[in-house]
């Protein structure tokens, strides 16, 4: 049986984990004999970029095991083992198109709210140009269709603020340069 997928679209997590320097989030969905699980992982990558690691879509039989209760397995034994993996790529990798901008939005959210807890990106640490990167890098993996209005309201900063940030960090090599007469490498949108 060809099942076909859903889409989420809550703005609510069902499982949320910091560790290792890496932010997961998941979300379940009852279907017929069991349950699908999507799952988001961001963290820093070999590159020292803010980016999404995994995306991945777990199915499990029902058994009477409700997700809460089976979800730190899963993450334990199947998603923290690829998301470590990936940590070792020095890419940005980018959210596919599945998902709605409305949850894209809250899925950024948690996990700009979440890196900045953990201390993966800060204007103390990092500078005010490399944390508007790293937020950057971040928006752009996750989908955003406007990134620097987001991040302008995130940082309570007019747009300008982040557009001129974003220009130092394109030349201090934080973020891809723009191509003339076309999009840059690495989806710019919004600017």
């Amino acid at each position: 049986m060809t099942q076909r997928i859903q889409t989420p679209h809550r703005r609510v997590f069902d499982f949320n984990t910091s560790d290792d320097g890496r932010v997961t989030t998941a979300e379940f969905k009852k279907s017929p004999g069991g349950f699908i699980g999507y799952w988001w992982t961001t963290g820093l990558n070999a590159a020292n970029q803010l980016t999404l690691l995994g995306e991945f879509q777990i199915v499990w039989a029902d058994d009477d095991e409700w997700p809460d209760s089976v979800a730190e397995t899963i993450y334990n034994t199947h998603v923290r083992a690829l998301a470590s993996m990936a940590s070792g790529v020095t890419g940005m990798v980018s959210l596919t198109s599945v998902f709605l901008p409305d949850f894209r939005a809250s899925l950024l959210t948690e996990h700009l709210e979440q890196h900045k807890k953990i201390g993966n990106y800060s204007d103390e640490f990092d500078g005010l140009i490399g944390s508007i990167a790293k937020q950057y890098q971040l928006a752009v993996s996750l989908g955003a269709s406007t990134s620097v209005e987001f991040l302008a309201s995130w940082n309570e900063v007019p747009v300008s603020t982040i557009k001129k940030r974003l220009e130092r960090a394109r030349l201090e090599g934080l973020i891809p340069l723009r191509r003339p007469n076309g999009p840059s490498s690495g989806r710019d949108q919004g600017d």
